[in-house]
């Protein structure tokens, strides 16, 4: 069952007068924003950030819109939901989950049985509610900020916060609370990638967790490049420090186009990585995510 995420959040209320309420409340958001960034504008400060206007769920609200989906699952006989969410279909993902995958695709996996995955890229900004749908940011992200001095982590779950990075004057925006300089905490694509801070590492001990104990490996959207040791490493030690190796399966997802094909394809690098008990010839995927959502439905 495939689930259209192109809807306006306002048809997935059920009460109309609930679901007008809610359209004002978002209008008089909308326009308190638009204000502010006219006065900032007309005054010509651009650095003021925005207000933390945006109405705020509580967390059980996103578990319990969860529960009713899996109910609905459990009376018409599904066995798996699908989710799929973007820039401009993210209406049905933001209401189930409360992320916004404003930069990359991503899919939310929800089982009858109560089991849920949610997969999504680096890129993606916004911040999940729900502590069981685990997301894993290796390399950091756009709108998080590091104290050289202390070491916290400042997060920004309304925008990209990054771009402070680059100011050369400490102002109150770019400084911590005990008055250390803020920089970006992101790693960036290049053969040498440093990912020994403190705050990243928790984050690669803890998928390493999630790779160990997963019975199955889905790849979406990436090619096992030769430089990212990192990666390759992390994958190579959640295999071998398996309990049982026999029950993992891969699967890859790719979309193999008409362009100049890479010296080093995204199939031909994962056979060469994976044993081929683990990772047959029928575990990939060449029609890219929406054919594999296809299939799953």
């Amino acid at each position: 069952m495939l689930a259209d995420a192109g809807a306006d959040d306002r048809l997935a209320l059920d009460d109309p007068v609930e679901a007008f309420e809610y359209e004002v409340r978002l209008d008089i958001v909308t326009l308190t924003i638009v204000i502010e960034r006219m006065i900032a504008l007309e005054r010509g400060d651009l650095r003021i950030p925005r207000r933390e206007v945006l109405p705020e769920i509580p967390l059980p609200i996103y578990r319990s819109r969860l529960e009713m989906a899996r109910a609905l699952m459990q009376e018409m006989g599904f066995h798996m939901l699908v989710v799929y969410g973007d820039r401009e279909h993210s209406a049905t993902f933001a209401y189930l989950t409360g992320f916004d995958p404003r930069f990359e695709e991503a899919l939310l996996l929800l089982s009858a049985d109560g089991r849920k995955k949610l997969l999504v890229g680096n890129e993606c900004m916004g911040y999940l509610p729900d502590a069981s749908l685990a997301v894993f940011k290796l390399h950091g992200s756009l709108n998080w900020l590091r104290c050289e001095t202390c070491g916290h982590v400042t997060i920004n779950t309304t925008e990209r916060i990054v771009s402070l990075d680059a100011w050369q004057v400490q102002n109150q925006y770019n400084s911590c609370e005990c008055g250390g300089l803020l920089k970006s905490l992101l790693v960036t694509p290049s053969i040498v990638r440093n990912i020994r801070d403190p705050s990243l590492l928790a984050i690669w001990n803890a998928a390493l967790e999630d790779l160990r104990l997963a019975d199955q490996w889905i790849f979406i959207g990436y090619s096992l490049p030769s430089e990212d040791v990192a990666i390759r490493s992390l994958l190579l030690r959640a295999f071998h420090t398996r309990k049982n190796r026999k029950r993992l399966r891969v699967q890859v997802v790719s979309f193999e186009s008409d362009e100049p094909a890479a010296p080093l394809t995204p199939q031909a690098a994962f056979r060469m990585f994976f044993p081929r008990s683990h990772f047959p010839e029928t575990a990939y995927e060449a029609g890219g995510v929406e054919e594999f959502v296809g299939r799953l439905t």
